[in-house]
């Protein structure tokens, strides 16, 4: 009944009745900005604002930036006080000697032989079976 003689582009006839209450109505009663005002825009300044700013930047950045150092500085005491005198200087010998003569060694035994690679194959294989059959049936009276 209100809107029968209304034509569009008009003022809405139910505005001109009710006045600042259709605004209201209108506007849900205005929930949204007040939801707005005290909920988001406090929530977005503490995320941005303490959360992002103090607590990963200054806090938790400073946390792993400090762990960090504590690891180079922890580094560095192995390198100057271990790695340097004891491996370096003290054990070169053992340490850089044994590969090269563990080398000389397997050269000795790697000739290209397939006879003699068949010869090592069935003495490993006769030593491991001595073994397994030994622990297998122990000897009486031990």
């Amino acid at each position: 009944w209100v809107y029968r003689k209304y034509q569009a582009g008009q003022r809405d006839p139910m505005q001109v009745w009710m006045g600042p209450v259709y605004d209201l109505l209108r506007d849900k009663y205005r929930i949204d900005e007040i939801y707005q005002a005290l909920f988001m825009r406090p929530s977005a300044w503490v995320a941005t604002t303490f959360v992002s700013n103090w607590v990963d930047r200054k806090f938790l950045d400073g946390i792993l930036f400090g762990i960090s150092q504590s690891g180079l500085i922890f580094g560095k005491f192995l390198r100057q006080i271990i790695d340097l005198p004891i491996f370096n200087r003290g054990l070169e010998t053992v340490f850089g000697q044994s590969p090269l003569m563990f080398g000389d060694g397997l050269r000795r035994i790697q000739t290209g032989r397939i006879q003699q690679y068949v010869l090592f194959s069935l003495m490993v294989v006769l030593i491991v079976t001595l073994v397994v059959v030994g622990i297998s049936f122990p000897v009486p009276g031990r």
